[in-house]
């Protein structure tokens, strides 16, 4: 469940306007640390969520 959701965040970035040829070089700058942080935020809960369930894991075979 965890990897569907950083995947389906991944996906999902903030409003931005990709699709637009005349951006000023303010609007590519803008939309260039939207994505930068955006990715940091993705790759810090993956990263969370990993170890998360890594104790799941090791927690699960302590028990059994």
């Amino acid at each position: 469940m965890f990897t569907k959701t950083i995947k389906l965040l991944k996906l999902i970035r903030p409003m931005q306007k990709p699709f637009a040829r005349n951006l000023t070089n303010e609007e590519k700058a803008l939309n260039h640390q939207i994505n930068t942080m955006w990715n940091r935020e993705i790759e810090c809960l993956d990263k969370l969520l990993k170890g998360i369930l890594t104790q799941i894991s090791h927690t699960n075979q302590l028990i059994l």
